[in-house]
């Protein structure tokens, strides 16, 4: 069984701690990140003592370093996801005590069948390439992408298998851990469903960076709270990221794919067709049924119960 918490009419905080609880997970990713990048320079110089007599040139330093990190920012980025993702676990178990803690009222539910999270990754595969598409066609990509190129080139430069697991794989996770599993759920406590999806997507497309990553980001955002919303199981949203982040690395690294660029022809079939297996695999999600509710109120004694179960993947968390 699956215990989700909603919006809480007796929960009272204030704007700092809300903030804060916004705030949190995603500083502890980006401290995260500096330490692996941090202790990756360090280890350069150690290896290589002629980076040291940079030392003496500010300037020439900042730019060794930077061409060092660029190099192996996918590799970077696999050791950051390593060490954030336990904590996002530990950070979504101190949640579902507070929740406990705080006498908050949590909602039993059934888990998800397999045909649901088949559905999600269909949803993410399609509704990248569909967005993708409109984006280039309405002409917003050739506009904006001189601030997105420079993030292709960090996260297109690696080991095809790499990029597979870190951008594929791992950072769709995280960031779902982050975004959906902590951000979105916090936001479930003080608000209803449809607010806190777009709250929490507003900051999902900022947490990008760069304006044409963030319209995506805002668009796919909404899709990913939705199935949360509905399955109440963070792998949905994961399984969607990682369709979009999969195709995405596909696309940018296999010849044979790009080739669908090539011709407007082969472009619009291409959008024709993955438009044709969004709408379908959207139109499952929302007419099949989604898991049932088993209680309005769960029991403490139920819930301790089953606590642990939750942080094994084998339901929400």
């Amino acid at each position: 069984m699956i215990f989700w918490a909603g919006k809480q009419d007796n929960i009272r905080q204030s704007m700092l701690q809300q903030m804060w609880n916004l705030l949190c997970p995603w500083l502890v990713y980006e401290a995260v990140s500096i330490l692996v990048m941090t202790f990756y320079m360090i280890f350069r110089m150690m290896t290589d003592p002629s980076l040291l007599t940079g030392l003496n040139d500010t300037d020439t330093y900042i730019r060794q370093m930077t061409r060092l990190i660029n190099e192996k920012y996918v590799l970077i980025a696999l050791f950051t996801c390593l060490i954030s993702i336990p904590l996002m676990l530990l950070f979504m178990s101190l949640d579902r005590k507070k929740e406990r803690r705080l006498g908050m009222v949590l909602e039993g539910w059934e888990k998800p069948q397999p045909i649901f999270f088949v559905l999600c990754f269909l949803c993410g595969v399609s509704v990248c390439v569909v967005f993708n598409h409109l984006l280039i066609f309405s002409g917003l990509y050739d506009l904006l992408s001189s601030d997105f190129e420079p993030v292709a080139d960090l996260l297109y430069t690696g080991s095809f298998w790499l990029e597979l697991a870190v951008v594929g794989l791992l950072t769709p996770l995280v960031e779902e851990l982050i975004f959906r599993g902590l951000i979105y759920r916090r936001l479930r406590w003080a608000l209803e469903a449809k607010w806190a999806a777009v709250l929490s997507a507003l900051i999902f497309a900022f947490f990008h960076g760069n304006l044409l990553q963030g319209i995506y980001a805002f668009g796919i955002g909404l899709l990913m709270a939705f199935v949360y919303e509905r399955y109440h199981h963070i792998l949905a949203p994961v399984l969607v990221h990682a369709g979009a982040n999969l195709i995405s690395v596909f696309l940018s690294e296999n010849e044979a794919l790009q080739k669908i660029y090539e011709t407007s022809e082969a472009f619009f079939l291409t959008t024709l067709c993955m438009m044709i297996v969004f709408i379908a695999s959207f139109y499952k999600i929302l007419t099949v049924p989604a898991p049932a509710k088993t209680g309005a109120a769960a029991d403490p004694d139920s819930i301790q119960e089953n606590h642990e179960e939750g942080f094994n993947g084998t339901r929400a968390v």
